[in-house]
């Protein structure tokens, strides 16, 4: 099992007297197109992730230390995430609930997490650490359940199988969104990996981790369900700036609405005999 713990900007309020110990770039996620948040899922001081082969160690993991804290700290919201080993028979990618493959051109190299995801010397406290942000990201199943595969495909611009960028290819290879059939782009300028693509984005990349979740039904008798969208990155302007494009015109919107979010500085890993944010305090 393993814990990850996040501090908010209110922590950094005055109340606790770290205001001169602020991230540089930690502050709310401003209001971002196609924005449907909820109060009762949006915010929070701190956040605690715990992951586990097994949803009922991580429950006692959060139970525990949510009982802890009783007295000095409240839960704001919480979300049962599962589904990241659920990507199929020889496959590793994740699906998310819409049965398409969730991360396959995410940061893996060591370049990669050193460029855009790990803080660098001059963060202070927070060298060796990064940022968080976490969207709740609700999805009309029912509504893309009765969209035609080959639309579907159009939406995300990869195959439902096997992955592969509609311009050719597997999984794994690049998308090349100015290839044409008939005169027409097979890529869809709006399809969701066009406007996700760090080629279009000036060559930013976030490390995603998301991870699917489910409250049951709602009161319509329909499926509440969607993403807990968690990411990974040395500047969360980067999400922003990437978030600002899918928002104004992903064709996924139609399909999905962002219910919850929320910004947090995640310490670097403690040294032994050391206990998580120890430099903070220093």
């Amino acid at each position: 099992m393993t814990v990850t713990v996040g501090l908010g900007p209110g922590i950094f309020d005055g109340r606790f007297g770290l205001a001169n110990k602020k991230p540089a770039h930690l502050a709310q996620i401003p209001d971002l197109p196609s924005d449907n948040l909820a109060a009762a899922t949006t915010g929070g001081d701190l956040s605690l992730q715990a992951c586990a082969d097994d949803p009922q160690v991580a429950y006692h993991a959060i139970r525990d230390l949510a009982r802890m804290a009783r007295g000095t700290a409240t839960v704001r919201w919480t979300v049962l995430g599962f589904g990241r080993a659920s990507a199929g028979k020889n496959q590793t990618t994740p699906r998310n609930l819409m049965g398409f493959k969730d991360g396959t051109r995410n940061i893996t190299s060591d370049a990669d997490y050193d460029e855009f995801v790990w803080l660098g010397d001059s963060a202070g406290w927070m060298a060796g650490g990064t940022y968080q942000v976490v969207r709740k990201i609700e999805m009309n199943i029912e509504i893309w359940d009765a969209d035609v595969i080959s639309d579907q495909q159009r939406v995300f611009g990869r195959t439902k199988v096997d992955g592969a960028p509609l311009s050719g290819g597997s999984e794994h290879t690049t998308p090349d969104f100015h290839a044409k059939a008939g005169g027409e782009l097979k890529i869809d300028p709006r399809s969701h990996v066009s406007l996700a693509a760090h080629e279009h984005h000036g060559g930013v990349k976030i490390l995603r981790r998301p991870y699917n979740y489910t409250d049951g039904l709602n009161q319509y008798g329909q499926l509440d369900a969607g993403l807990l969208f968690t990411a990974y990155m040395n500047d969360p302007e980067h999400f922003t700036r990437i978030q600002t494009r899918l928002g104004s015109s992903d064709r996924l919107n139609e399909y999905i609405s962002h219910i919850g979010s929320a910004v947090f500085a995640v310490p670097p890993a403690p040294r032994a005999g050391e206990y998580i944010g120890q430099a903070l305090f220093r």
